[in-house]
C-alpha cells in the first residue's frame, strides 16, 4: 500500500456528513468537518504511519453499538438491530486503504465477474438483470431452468479471521499489506450503549466490522472463491446473497447435477465455518419454466443439501424483486404497486402540512422508486398495468398541484433502459454487459449505420420481455438525433426532453 496525500485527507473530512453519530471517542463529525484544513496534516502522518507500521490505533477499534427496535416484543433482543457506529477517523483510514486495495483487486481482475456487490459499476438491478436474461435465453431454447437461493447464517458476523488471512496472499496481499490488515481485524472491541448508559467493553472474537468501510470488501474477498468449488452451475452473487442455478431439457438431469454441486460447496462452507439457514423462508429451490413445459414436469424439484431437501418455491423475493417459476412477474407489479399506492394516500393525509416543493420530493423519492425498481427486469406491460400506472399518476397530479407535469412512470422505465443500454454500448457497466448488444453495421452508408441494433431471434414471449431484446427495441425506437449523440450526458439531456 502507497502513502496517502494531505489532500486526501482534507477531502475526506471536508465531505464527512454532519448528521452521522459520534463513536466512543465523542468526536461529532461537524467538528472534523470545520478542522478539516487544521487537522489533516497531522492526521495524514498517523495514517501513513499505520501503513507503514502495519498497525492500527486501538481507540480506533472499539465500536458502539446501538440496539434499534424493529418488531415484536420488546424484552426479546432479536428484535432489536445492532447499529454499530466506528469512530470516524478510523473511517478515514480504512477509506484510504479500501481505495488502494480495491484497486489492486479490479485492475488485475482478481474478483469474481458474477459478485455485484460492493462493487463499482455493478447493482442490484444488474444482478437481477443478468440472472433473469440468462433464465429467459434457456427458456427460449425450450430448456427448464434449476434455481437455489442460498441464505446463509450471519454471513459478515462468522467470518474467521484466520481463514481468511489465509486467503489473502493468493490474491497479492502479503507482508506489510496483511500484517496491517491482521491487525486490523484483532484486538476489536465493543460496547453497548442506550441512552447514557454504557456497557463494559466485550472483544469481538470473529466476523468483519460492522458499520465499516473495508469489511464488505474484505467479506468479498473471503467468499471470492465460492464458484470455483461447483462443476455445472452457474452463480449470480451479491454479497452474500447467492444463487446458483442449471438449465437442460430435462428436469432430473436439472435435480442431479445441482445435488453434485451442492455437495461440493457443502466442503466450502465447511472449510469456511459458514452455514446454509435451511428454514423455510430462507434457503429455497425454484425451476423455472414455460406454463406449458412446467404443467408436463413432476411437481417435486428435489435439492439437497447435506440429505436435507431445500424447500421447494414458485415465487422468491431475490434482490427485492418477487420472481416467479415462469417469470411473469405479475405479483411484483401488484406488491409494488399497492404498496406505492399505501404512500400515495399517506402523502395526501401530509399534504397540508407540506409544501409543494416537498410533496413532490417525497413522490419522486419514496414512490415513484417502488414503481420503477423493476425497470429493466420486466420492462412489458400490459394494458391493465399502464392503467394502474395512469390511475397513480391521475392522484398524485391532484395530491400535489394540478399544475404539477408528472413525468409518466411508463416513460420513466423507457429512460432506464435506454440509458442502460447505452451505457452497455459504451462499455461504462461491468464486464458481463460489455457485448450484451449487437450494434447494425454494414457497407452500405445508410443513416442507421451503426447506429440501431440487432434484434436477436426469439420465439417465446418470454424472452421478447427480455432486456437483452426489449431493450435493444426500445433503444431502436428513439429518433436518429438522440442514437447519433456521442457525449453521454448530452444523450441523457435529450432523452429527458424527449419524454417530457
Amino acid at each position: 500500500m502507497g502513502y496517502i496525500s494531505n489532500v486526501f485527507i482534507e477531502k475526506e473530512l471536508k465531505n464527512l456528513k454532519r448528521k452521522k453519530s459520534a463513536a466512543i471517542d465523542d468526536l461529532p463529525p461537524g467538528i472534523l468537518k470545520d478542522c478539516a484544513k487544521n487537522i489533516s496534516k497531522p492526521l495524514c502522518y498517523i495514517i501513513n504511519l499505520s501503513i507503514k507500521k502495519g498497525q492500527v490505533p486501538k481507540l480506533w477499534k472499539i465500536a458502539k453499538v446501538t440496539p434499534i427496535y424493529k418488531s415484536g416484543n420488546t424484552k426479546l433482543p432479536e428484535n432489536y438491530r445492532p447499529i454499530s457506529v466506528l469512530p470516524i477517523l478510523s473511517k478515514i483510514l480504512e477509506k484510504a486503504v479500501h481505495v488502494q486495495l480495491m484497486h489492486h483487486l479490479e485492475s488485475n481482475y482478481l474478483i469474481n465477474s458474477n459478485q455485484f456487490g460492493f462493487r463499482a459499476k455493478r447493482s442490484t438491478k444488474l444482478a437481477s438483470t443478468l440472472f433473469v436474461d440468462n433464465i429467459r435465453r434457456q427458456l427460449d431454447k425450450g430448456k427448464l431452468v434449476g434455481a437455489v437461493f442460498l441464505d446463509l447464517t450471519k454471513a459478515f458476523d462468522t467470518i474467521s479471521h484466520s481463514v481468511l488471512l489465509e486467503k489473502l496472499p493468493a490474491y497479492g496481499i502479503d507482508e506489510i499489506e496483511k500484517e496491517w490488515i491482521c491487525d486490523y481485524l484483532f484486538d476489536r472491541h465493543q460496547l453497548v450503549k442506550i441512552d447514557e448508559i454504557r456497557s463494559n467493553t466485550k472483544a469481538v472474537l470473529s466476523g468483519v466490522p460492522q458499520g465499516s468501510i473495508l469489511g464488505p470488501l474484505l467479506f468479498t474477498i473471503f467468499f471470492n472463491d465460492f464458484a470455483e468449488h461447483m462443476t455445472y452451475c452457474d452463480t449470480v452473487k451479491y454479497a452474500d446473497d447467492t444463487v446458483i442455478y442449471y438449465s437442460h431439457a430435462d428436469y432430473k438431469e436439472i435435480e442431479d447435477k445441482i445435488n453434485i454441486d451442492l455437495n461440493r460447496i457443502s466442503t466450502f462452507f465447511d472449510d469456511n465455518e459458514l452455514i446454509i439457514n435451511l428454514k423455510k423462508g430462507k434457503s429455497e429451490s425454484m425451476l423455472f419454466g414455460t406454463a406449458k413445459r412446467l404443467a408436463n414436469t413432476p411437481s417435486e424439484f428435489n435439492c439437497l443439501y447435506r440429505g436435507t431437501k431445500i424447500n421447494q418455491v414458485k415465487e422468491y423475493k431475490y434482490l427485492g424483486n418477487y420472481i416467479d417459476s415462469n417469470l411473469s412477474f405479475k405479483a411484483n407489479f401488484e406488491k409494488a404497486y399497492k404498496k406505492a399506492s399505501a404512500r400515495l394516500r399517506l402523502l395526501e393525509k401530509m399534504r397540508p402540512y407540506l409544501t409543494k416543493y416537498a410533496t413532490i420530493q417525497i413522490y419522486k423519492m419514496m414512490i415513484i422508486p417502488i414503481l420503477t425498481y423493476s425497470g429493466i427486469l420486466c420492462l412489458e406491460h400490459n394494458k391493465y398495468q399502464l392503467d394502474r400506472f395512469k390511475s397513480l399518476e391521475n392522484r398524485s397530479r391532484k395530491i400535489i398541484g394540478e399544475q404539477y407535469e408528472v413525468l409518466e412512470i411508463r416513460n420513466q422505465i423507457i429512460m432506464e433502459a435506454c440509458l442502460t443500454v447505452r451505457k452497455c454500448l459504451d462499455g461504462s457497466l461491468c464486464s458481463n454487459f460489455r457485448n450484451y448488444f449487437e450494434v447494425n453495421e454494414h457497407h452500405i452508408g445508410t443513416r442507421n449505420n451503426g447506429l440501431s441494433l440487432r434484434l436477436p431471434k426469439v420465439k417465446l414471449s418470454v424472452a421478447k420481455q427480455s432486456f437483452y431484446f426489449y431493450g435493444a427495441k426500445l433503444y431502436n425506437s428513439l429518433p436518429l438525433s438522440l442514437r447519433s449523440t456521442v457525449d453521454f450526458k448530452k444523450f441523457k439531456e435529450l432523452l429527458h426532453e424527449n419524454f417530457m
